[in-house]
């Protein structure tokens, strides 16, 4: 049975006595629920007798049933708690980030990328290759002459036809992948433009890069990183494409 619920429901029928208990078990939710009927009672200064009463009241079976319905109320209230943290702390990260893309000169980068001669996508993981495979469709509906580039194999196969006026975008979350060293050497060494999209920080692919746009991966659990600022970069490039 749900204590607010009830409290509401019978409220009206309590005592003076009994209305000062339900105030302090509401009050102080995160003890009373762990407190016996003896320092309930204690605590409120009224008899055992008192707060039995008050339990059945509140249509409980007694002290003990109406002790798990205050612990199920203090578990939903840190939930509902840690749920406005979560939110504010998303809040604060977007408007972090939102100040980071007003700071990145956007009409460079789409100069450079309607004026390349052929557009290259590349990606290391599998959410970073499902964002800019969406990328890829926005920029083939924008009539761009753009090629994505799926797995390892396909970067090298690719190496030999690169052109000093394409275009190649490579995202990684650590910009430290292994396997994309040679071939991002032997890109630079052509005279493409490399246009890294990784973390906050330096590493191997900002350092080979001529432009770098950045974004900051939340971690979600021991596994798991969401990567919704990829998303939103990828997203106010096209827009940026769309208007230039």
């Amino acid at each position: 049975m749900d204590f607010s619920l009830s409290l509401k429901q019978h409220y009206d029928d309590l005592t003076y006595s009994e209305r000062d208990v339900v105030s302090y078990l509401y009050n102080n939710i995160s003890e009373s629920h762990k407190m016996g009927i003896m320092d309930v009672a204690a605590a409120t200064l009224v008899s055992k007798s008192t707060v039995f009463r008050l339990s059945q009241k509140l249509g409980y079976s007694g002290f003990s049933e109406m002790k798990k319905s205050l612990q199920t109320l203090d578990v939903q209230q840190q939930n509902t708690s840690r749920h406005a943290n979560w939110i504010e702390e998303i809040r604060d990260e977007e408007d972090n980030f939102l100040r980071y893309l007003e700071t990145v000169n956007f009409d460079v980068l789409t100069t450079i990328v309607n004026q390349s001669r052929k557009i290259y996508l590349y990606a290391t993981g599998t959410t970073q290759q499902s964002y800019l495979q969406i990328f890829y469709s926005q920029l083939l509906l924008l009539n761009l002459p753009v090629n994505l580039i799926f797995g390892q194999s396909s970067l090298e196969a690719v190496l030999p036809v690169i052109h000093s006026n394409d275009v190649i975008i490579v995202v990684s979350y650590g910009g430290e992948t292994d396997h994309i060293k040679k071939p991002l050497r032997l890109i630079a060494a052509s005279g493409a433009v490399i246009i890294s999209i990784t973390s906050f920080g330096k590493n191997f692919l900002v350092k080979h890069a001529q432009y770098s746009l950045f974004y900051e991966g939340t971690t979600l659990n021991n596994y798991d990183v969401s990567m919704i600022q990829l998303a939103q970069i990828l997203d106010f490039f096209v827009r940026k494409l769309q208007v230039n």
